[in-house]
Order: structure tokens, then C-alpha cells, then sequence
């Protein structure tokens, strides 16, 4: 379950409190004012801000998101929930507008009571934005867990080097304790990583529509990962080559 901030009128945000349903923890404000202490006061996973968000002061409130502590990188989706003359005729330049300025992609969900399965996708994309941001946090923590492992197996190369008895072999099963208890969180990370992956798979089999900014930050991490997969295979090997030596000096 996610932190959500939505940005505009009480009557915009109902497309979304419908949509989003009891999926997520909703925060709900329809002024600048407001969504600024909220953005203060936590952290969120995702802002919404509609095109008529504090009479229409959205594109001034977006680059406000920067300046927060707390939300300074987090990812804003622009939406529309009302089919005027004016969206219709500038959807296409809102979502160019909106992107430039920051924002991740822009949304017109009045759409979704036009066309069956326009929630469903709306549903999609959202997880699709909220996988992104948590593949980049699975991905800091096996970094994380790659250093600890490093030098982890430095330590255990000093060791090899020793020739005195006693100390050093109490302290080669500690390390020994300490990388299998860091091998298990890099397995639940792995895991996590897989079933993020999953959200994003499913929505770009569907074709739904989403920026490219979004499909760009999907790729990208796409090579991070796959480069850590390559750091971490490597690893591995050089671990149990460690290990095997270990065995056979006793």
C-alpha cells in the first residue's frame, strides 16, 4: 500500500478515489497551501495534480515539488478529469507541457467513463509508476548489500593470508554468518525486484499508454539491474573459489 497526494478540487479527485479504491492511503488537497504542508509534513510515492488544481495553478505548483524535502524526486502524474473544449483540444500539448516541466505523464481520465476497461488501465499505470520507484529502492539496497559483501570477502582474503592459528578461524565464521545473513536479503531484494517486474511486463504486453519518459526510466533501470545481475554473478564465483580453498587448507 502506497502514500498518495492528490492535487485538486474535491470534485476532481473523485475519478481517482474511485479508481484507486482502498488499494492505497489517499491525501487529499485543493490548494497550493495545502498539498505543500502535506508535502512537508511525509513522504509520498506518487502526486496527482489536475489541470484545474487551485484554479488552475498547476503548472505553477509542479516545480514546487522540487524545492520539498521530503518529495523532492518523487514521481507527479498531471491529469484531467473534466471533458471540456479546452482539454479536448489540448491534450496532446498538456501532455508535452506537463512533461517538460517535470512531470512524469499526463492523464486524461475523463476517458474512463467513455471506454470500457479505461480504469483498469488507469489502475495499471499507476503500479507501473509505483514499480519504477520501487525497483530504483531494490536496486540501492543490492548495491548496498554488494559493498557489505565486498568487503566481506576482502576480510576473508586477509585471513587467507595469516598463518596463525586460533583467532583467525573464529573470525572466518563470523564472516562466514555475516555473508549468508546478507545472501538472504539479497534474495527477498531479487524477490521483490521480480514481482515489480511483473506489474510493468503485464502493462506493456496491454499496450497501455503511458510517456516515454516512463518507458525511458523502465529501460534504464533495465540496464542497471542487468549489470548488477553481472557484478553479482561474478561475485558469487569468487566466493565460492574463496570457500573451496577454505575447505581444502583444513
Amino acid at each position: 500500500m502506497s502514500n498518495i497526494l492528490i492535487a485538486d478540487s474535491a470534485e476532481g479527485c473523485e475519478n481517482l478515489k474511485r479508481i484507486l479504491g482502498k488499494e492505497h492511503v489517499l491525501v487529499f488537497a485543493n490548494s497550493t497551501r495545502a498539498a505543500l504542508e502535506s508535502l512537508g509534513d511525509q513522504a509520498f510515492d506518487l502526486i496527482f495534480v489536475g489541470v484545474e488544481f487551485d484554479e488552475s495553478r498547476m503548472f505553477e505548483f509542479i516545480p514546487l515539488i522540487g524545492t520539498t524535502r521530503l518529495n523532492a524526486d518523487t514521481p507527479v502524474i498531471c491529469f484531467c478529469s473534466h471533458d471540456t473544449q479546452m482539454t479536448r483540444t489540448m491534450h496532446e500539448s498538456l501532455e508535452v507541457c506537463t512533461c517538460a516541466i517535470g512531470a512524469w505523464m499526463y492523464l486524461d481520465l475523463h476517458e474512463s467513463d467513455v471506454y470500457t476497461g479505461a480504469d483498469a488501465e488507469v489502475r495499471r499505470i499507476i503500479e507501473r509508476c509505483l514499480a519504477i520507484e520501487a525497483r530504483k529502492e531494490s536496486l540501492a539496497r543490492r548495491l548496498d548489500i554488494h559493498r557489505r559483501r565486498t568487503e566481506i570477502h576482502q576480510l576473508r582474503l586477509s585471513l587467507e593470508s595469516e598463518h596463525s592459528q586460533g583467532e583467525p578461524e573464529l573470525n572466518r565464521s563470523t564472516l562466514k554468518r555475516r555473508l549468508s545473513e546478507i545472501l538472504l536479503e539479497l534474495t527477498r531484494a531479487s524477490a521483490d525486484n521480480e514481482l515489480q517486474g511483473l506489474a510493468i511486463k503485464a502493462s506493456r504486453e496491454l499496450n497501455d499508454r503511458v510517456s516515454e519518459t516512463v518507458t525511458a526510466a523502465e529501460d534504464l533501470l533495465t540496464g542497471q539491474e542487468r549489470n548488477q545481475i553481472e557484478m553479482e554473478t561474478s561475485q558469487s564465483a569468487e566466493e565460492l573459489e574463496l570457500s573451496e580453498r577454505e575447505r581444502r587448507s583444513h
